[in-house]
């Protein structure tokens, strides 16, 4: 989660979230408060990224749905057993534990 503190790390922190996503395969949170959101201050443009592929669309909902059925496949391990570490944040399939 990034939380930024003016309009131009709100604009810069907004293109880091996509590279991080990008390299974690992972949701990234742009957190703003409402003096943030409605603030007004200058902001330092960059060039525009070009010659990026165009992204493929794959349904997988057994990544991106946690329901129940989904998330039993998916445990978080630490080194007392399957549970919730954020500690390692390593993912590993349930069958890792059989």
């Amino acid at each position: 989660m990034l939380e930024p503190s003016d309009s131009q790390e709100c604009k810069d922190f907004t293109r880091l979230a996509f590279d991080i996503s990008e390299q974690f395969d992972t949701p990234v949170m742009l957190r703003t408060t409402t003096r943030t959101s409605h603030g007004k201050s200058i902001v330092t443009l960059e060039e525009p990224v070009t010659g990026l592929p165009i992204p493929k669309l794959t349904r997988n909902a057994a990544k991106f749905v946690m329901l129940p059925g989904n998330a039993r496949s998916v445990i978080r391990l630490s080194k007392s057993g399957p549970s919730s570490s954020r500690s390692t944040g390593k993912i590993f399939p349930s069958t890792a534990w059989k």
